[in-house]
């Protein structure tokens, strides 16, 4: 019998070689965008700055980002295109074109 990991990995291989095909295909994407997005900020600020961030959506090429305080989302801007290339490199398409910050208390 194969393992969880050997089977979940064949899945995965199928799955990316068609993805496109499935009509689940955009939502994929859009968490995969979502956590990317935690995963720069975390690189690029710090795990407490990333505390004060949460991706919301992504639909249509925009990354909807809700901070903490008007200043983080500032502190983000300076790095915006860097961090929008490094998410679109990863995913090898270029979907992501804007991030969108909305300012709400957590």
């Amino acid at each position: 019998m194969p393992s969880f990991k050997k089977l979940f990995s064949s899945f995965k291989k199928i799955l990316d070689k068609r993805k496109k095909e499935y009509y689940f295909w955009p939502v994929i994407l859009g968490l995969e965008i979502r956590r990317l997005w935690q995963k720069e900020i975390k690189e690029n600020f710090g795990p407490e700055f990333s505390k004060k961030t949460q991706p919301l959506s992504f639909r249509s090429g925009i990354l909807v980002v809700k901070v903490k305080d008007p200043l983080f989302s500032q502190e983000i801007r300076f790095r915006e295109s860097e961090m929008i290339e490094k998410i679109n490199k990863k995913i090898k398409e270029p979907r992501l074109k804007k991030i969108v910050y909305r300012t709400e208390k957590f």
